[in-house]
């Protein structure tokens, strides 16, 4: 299941600016059916314990039909040889055998894509660890799941590789029969000797692709006595190395320009047209045999669509003919890329297809014929037709969809493409084209070349090769980066409150540097010595909890035990504020609870008894937000006096006369007798739309206010006012660097096995199976940070572990991707993987740990005392937390840690920083705001929430009812993620959930758009992204709706908000006269009162009087999507087998996309669907983007509340598309039944030119 969404370079950049890369000009192709192989005999080894193996491959057969070898050394027998092969379940294994098997590595993961993919073999047996001894590593990063895993035994040697005599084949396997590599090959070397430290591939400078190293990098190697470069430059078998160790090149093994760097269209196997038989591809995918011996054609598209810009050039070489009066059996020509392709008869060739088209068809007998236009063009232009060994040209324009052909450089009706002139069919419609041929029978056949080799003639004027290149140069691209613009995040419940997505660095430019640390005894007092103003006042104080289901008391003024004023958060984790005298004089507390321990809040409170409504006497805003739901809520009657600002009676922070609890408290305020706004004490930062502290300025303070900045660690109560107001410190209250702009890592209770304390800072209790985790996590940054042990150390086990593996039932280094040193030994999924450190952690001793997310390979590295240990290489792309072991029962075994808020008590390595929130990277992603949170665990329901509607507003796809409104769902929209409350539906903890997060670069919420008959309340946009979110008032009758998109939204969703109503979807496959049901699961409806039977325009969308979309008074959301960089929406035909059709995915440039996402309805009695590239059948996230799981198994049903389905279909993510994988499946692959659907997915070319290439 290893799906790489392998980002390359590409050889120009035809956008402006960006990256230099590098260039790859040739591969080598190799034909199994004429038994292509390059040979050459060993020397004497300069190692037989080390070895290096590494090329770039391009597999063509995705059906794996047969064992297809990369390599293979052997001594002319079958008992000692080392190889690697493609297996026919498509994995890679690599093995050593000497008469038996030394080492084995077969991969779990599976390679399915048509594209390139980058593989090195490091071979070294002397390593003390034993799984180092045999490193496979595809595009940069290091296989660990094998299905077979044997290793070497120590300064074991190779069975074959540097034996005198053995020979060394690439793309063959001695045997009987021989097996043969099918497809491409290219920057194949070798190092006979140590493979320390080497790579030929490399991330280019933005840290994000993985490119091929320059050949200069590559020639500079030592390469040993068996080492060589094959460049194929001039040929495949020459050594570039220097060395002069060429190979026999055996049954003319060719050089090609379909390099990782520059892919050339060819036949996709993938997207086939299957008519009475299904054809055959070979020769690298250019050459088509249909399999029928008689009937309709069957042919193939190419795997480079022809973009909506730019003049491209093709030549099919007929290589076989029916017979007949005049030679018949070859079409070939232009397909759109979203055309249903299903063969009933032959009028659905392309030209003749209802999505437009342009085909020549030679039929014989007299036909041939020029087809177009969905058939409007239909002439027999016999007897023009190609006899065998002639070439048909095509020459396409696709900014103007005019297309010439020619037979043996003589163009049809006296074309001229090079000016111009008299083009054989002119196309009505521009949209992106895939190259196309079909063969009719089994005597038929073709090659064809869209730029592979040299053209048998000079292309015209102007025209030139499919290729990703011409791509590049033909479209200009303003956005590649998916993340930025949507995301799909698994994430698990913690029944608390937390922040789903990654966590972003503060931007704002006030710092806070201090905060006070309380805990269950010490607190702050004052006791006022003049009266103020016992009826007005504003509180402000930004707090982040150390542990939930406390009292935690955040201001008192206390007359007696039963007199008092509080402001508290209280053991049902709710904001409360009450003054009480003998009775509830007035009670406030909020319906939302505060329970996320990794981020600061901001708690304000206004206090004015002398208004006159009683509502407005007191006001709570939460990180700047008018709280307004509260189940308790009763309010002080006018004019009432409280029990604060009062002389002689004492003011807390913290204590009073119970328990004050344990909180990190920063920026506290208090103002007598003036209300200011909640905007004197924060702001909302713009770049990440989170609410931060600001400078206090502008305030008189009054009477009895104070400040306290904490910036005085001898003397922490102090009054910065100006009053002199200073409080006492009672038991310690301490100062700490960590506050609202900094938020240093700390241990969560949640991930803990005892309560932490001293700030979360040390861990508490202990049993062999446990440990305390942070809830702070990085995936990218270097970082460092110490762990002192107790006065009794016992047997502590310290670490890190990947976010979805936090358990704190398991010590660090148990499960699968966890490492934890343990005594002298590190270990990983419970074994160790070293075991040379020669001493374990002492009492009293100071270690530490080096995370270093920003290598490659990603490193974790341990030091005892200042002493540096082993380092290990860990996998990449994960999020990480700290964590570890107490080593015993005593308190004395405890451990410290120390992230940075305090000074480290040894210097951090250069580059390394302390690990807080502030020093984290940003992910320059956009604030959320379209967020679609379903639990995959099954029994709730969808939750849908925008920004134009607001913050706790949600809607569900799978009913029909009204919005409510729920404070503990989405709480905030934040850059890259939302901000959950602990509603069960969002947040239930140990349910897994899935969001669905489309980000905008606009702020807020929008504005009013005036194009239609209606002005919408608000529309939100992303021109982008390729979306746009409208509020609006429906009039009972025909009217029109702005979106704002700028061009024709082909994919909507509307939904009344007031009341109980259906889900109207439109598609733009099926018109205007037609809409589906999203909360249902029949097939589409008619009806003029839905749309009004009109056809979206770029600025408005129509609607009818029905009242799902336009009841007068009604409010309603409306959800436009249109092709965009990153959105392609169309439909394909299901043909019923586990081999299903392809969903093609281009975007509007004509770049076809790699999916991350997709929402599809069959037409039909069927549930839609929703899948996306991160979700799997085990439950569990992939590293990243970038080794999404494969295939698509996890089912969601927008209509349904049922949990992820694993079983139902499934689907592999490719180049350009979807490969259905599902035999008869209702949901995706019905025989015959069409389906639509709307995806996302990223661009396999981005701004900078780079070439996604395979995975």
């Amino acid at each position: 299941m290893f799906q790489n969404n392998l980002l390359m370079a590409a050889a120009s950049n035809a956008s402006g600016g960006g990256t230099a890369v590098t260039s790859v000009g040739n591969s080598a192709l190799y034909v199994p059916a004429t038994g292509h192989s390059l040979t050459r005999t060993e020397v004497a080894g300069t190692s037989t314990t080390k070895q290096f193996i590494s090329c770039w491959f391009y597999w063509t057969d995705p059906g794996h039909n047969a064992l297809e070898f990369l390599f293979e050394c052997d001594d002319g027998t079958s008992n000692n040889r080392d190889y690697i092969t493609t297996m026919t379940t498509g994995k890679l294994n690599f093995i050593s055998k000497s008469s038996s098997i030394n080492a084995n590595l077969a991969t779990t993961q599976v390679f399915r894509d048509i594209g390139w993919y980058h593989v090195e073999l490091i071979l070294d047996t002397t390593q003390a660890v034993a799984s180092d001894r045999q490193i496979l590593k595809i595009n940069g990063e290091r296989v660990t799941a094998f299905d077979t895993e044997t290793k070497f035994a120590l300064n074991d040697t190779f069975g074959a590789l540097g034996s005198v005599g053995d020979t060394f084949r690439w793309g063959a396997y001695l045997g009987s029969p021989y097996y043969y590599w099918d497809g491409y090959m290219a920057e194949c070397v070798r190092i006979d000797g140590d493979p320390a430290g080497i790579s030929t591939g490399e991330y280019d400078s933005t840290g994000l692709y993985w490119t091929p190293k320059s050949s200069t990098v590559i020639k500079a190697l030592t390469f040993g006595n068996n080492g060589f470069y094959l460049d194929n430059t001039t040929n495949a078998q020459t050594d570039a190395s220097g060395e002069a160790h060429n190979f026999t090149n055996n049954n003319t093994v060719t050089t090609t320009t379909n390099t990782p760097t520059n892919i050339v269209a060819t036949l996709n196997p993938l997207n086939l047209v299957v008519g009475s038989g299904a054809p055959v591809l070979n020769i690298g995918n250019t050459r088509i045999t249909s399999t029928a011996a008689t009937g309709y054609n069957s042919g193939a598209l190419t795997t480079i669509p022809m973009g909506a810009g730019g003049k491209y050039y093709f030549e099919v070489y007929v290589e076989g003919l029916v017979a007949s009066a005049v030679p018949y059996g070859i079409s070939l020509g232009i397909s759109p890329f979203d055309l249903p392709r299903k063969f009933d008869s032959y009028t659905t060739v392309p030209g003749k297809s209802v999505y437009e088209g342009g085909t020549i068809d030679f039929q014989g007998s007299g036909y041939s014929f020029l087809q177009a236009n969905a058939g409007a063009q239909n002439v027999n232009i016999a007897p023009y037709a190609p006899d065998v060994g002639q070439y048909v040209q095509c020459a396409f324009d696709s900014s103007n969809g005019k297309i010439w052909y020619g037979i043996n450089n003589t163009w049809y009706g006296s074309g001229n493409p090079s000016t111009g002139a008299n083009p054989a069919s002119t196309l009505d419609v521009v949209t992106t084209w895939h190259g196309w041929i079909a063969c009719y029978t089994t005597v038929a056949k073709a090659i064809t070349n869209f730029g592979t080799t040299d053209y048998q003639y000079t292309p015209p004027t102007g025209f030139g090769a499919v290729t990703t290149t011409a791509i590049t140069a033909n479209t200009t691209r303003t956005a590649s980066d998916t993340n930025k613009y949507f995301q799909t995040v698994l994430y698990e419940g913690n029944g608390t409150g937390q922040r789903v997505g990654a966590f972003q660095p503060f931007d704002s430019t006030f710092t806070v540097g201090n905060s006070a640390v309380f805990n269950t005894s010490n607190y702050l007092s004052r006791t006022p010595s003049s009266t103020g103003n016992a009826k007005t006042a504003t509180f402000s104080r930004w707090v982040r909890r150390n542990i939930n289901g406390q009292l935690q008391i955040l201001f008192s003024a206390v007359v007696s035990g039963s007199q008092k004023f509080y402001i508290v958060l209280g053991t049902g984790n709710q904001f409360e504020l009450y003054n009480y005298s003998s009775a509830y004089d007035f009670q406030i507390v909020t319906t939302r609870t505060f329970l996320d321990l990794s981020q600061w809040v901001h708690f304000y409170v206004a206090i004015d008894t002398s208004e006159s409504t009683s509502s407005d006497r007191i006001k709570v805003y939460i990180n700047g937000v008018q709280e307004t739901l509260f189940g308790t809520e009763s309010y002080p009657s006018l004019n009432f006096d409280m029990d604060f600002n009062t002389a002689s009676v004492p003011n807390y922070l913290g204590y009073a006369e119970s328990p004050g609890g344990d909180v990190y408290s920063a920026e506290t305020a208090w103002v007598d007798g003036t209300i200011y706004a909640p905007s004197y004490f924060g702001e909302v930062d713009t770049s990440t739309n989170r609410w931060v502290p600001k400078a206090l300025t502008g305030i008189t303070w009054g009477t009895n206010g104070f400040y306290q900045d904490y910036a005085d660690s001898g003397n922490v109560g102090d009054d910065e006012s100006g009053n002199g107001n200073d409080f006492t410190n009672n038991s310690s209250v301490v100062q700490s660097t960590d506050s609202p702009t900094t938020n240093f890592a700390v241990l969560d209770p949640t991930f803990c096995y005892a309560t932490p304390t001293a700030g979360n800072l040390v861990g508490d209790g202990y049993t062999p199976a446990s440990s305390n985790t942070t809830g702070l996590g990085v995936s990218t940054g270097k970082w460092y940070w110490e762990l002192t042990m107790g006065s009794t150390v016992g047997t502590p086990q310290i670490g890190i572990v990947p976010e979805d593996e936090i358990n704190k039932a398991q010590a660090p280094g148990t499960s699968a991707n966890s490492f934890g040193w343990y005594n002298v030994a590190v270990y990983r999924n419970n074994a160790a993987i070293i075991a040379s450190y020669t001493t374990a952690p002492t009492n009293n001793q100071v270690n530490a740990i080096m995370l270093d997310l920003d290598s490659n390979p990603q490193t974790l590295t341990f030091r005892r005392a200042n002493v540096q240990l082993g380092t290990i290489e860990i996998p990449p792309n994960k999020v990480w937390h700290p964590t570890f072991r107490n080593g015993g029962t005593a308190d004395a075994s405890n451990v410290t840690l120390n992230f940075g808020a305090s000074s480290f008590t040894y210097t951090p390595p250069t580059g390394f920083i302390a690990l807080s929130q502030d020093n984290m990277a940003g992910t320059d992603q956009f604030i959320s705001a379209f967020s679609w949170i379903k639990d995959r665990d099954g029994g709730y329901n969808h939750m849908l929430f925008d920004r134009v509607r607001g913050a706790t507003n949600d809607i569900h796809s799978n009913v029909t009812d009204a919005q409510v409104t729920n404070v503990n769902t989405v709480q905030r929209f934040l850059e890259a993620g939302v901000q959950v409350g602990n509603d069960v539906q969002v947040n239930l903890v140990n349910n897994s959930y899935v969001l669905w997060n489309w980000m905008m670069e606009a702020t807020g919420s929008g504005a009013s758009n005036t194009d239609g008959s209606i002005n919408t309340i608000s529309t939100l946009v992303d021109t982008t992204l390729g979306m746009s979110i409208s509020k609006y008032t429906g009039t009972g009758s025909n009217a029109t709706v702005g979106h704002g998109l700028g061009v024709i939204p082909e994919y909507m969703i509307v939904k009344r908000l007031d009341a109980a109503f259906q889900w109207d979807v439109y598609h733009s496959s099926l018109g205007a006269t037609k809409h589906l049901v999203l909360d249902g699961n029949g097939g589409p409806q008619t009806s003029s009162t839905v749309w009004n039977n009109t056809t979206p325009t770029s600025s408005v969308f129509s609607i009818g009087s029905d009242g799902a979309v336009n009841a007068s008074g009604g409010t309603y959301i409306a959800y436009c999507f249109n092709p965009s960089q990153f959105n392609s929406i169309g439909s394909y035909v299901g043909n019923g087998n586990a081999d299903g059709p392809f969903a093609p995915l281009i975007n509007s440039l004509g770049i076809p996309l790699m999916p991350r996402f997709i929402i599809i309805k069959g037409l039909g009695a069927y549930h839609w669907s929703m899948y996306d590239s991160i979700r799997d059948f085990s439950g569990t996230a992939p590293s990243s983007i970038i080794n999404e799981g494969n295939p698509w198994r996890g089912l969601l049903y927008p209509n349904l509340t049922n949990a992820d389905n694993s079983t139902a279909s499934n689907m592999s993510g490719c180049v350009g598309g979807l490969k259905i994988l599902s035999a008869g499946s209702n949901y995706v692959n019905l025989n015959g039944a069409t389906y639509v659907y709307m995806a996302v997915g990223t661009p396999i070319i981005d701004t900078d030119g780079r070439i996604i290439a395979g995975r």
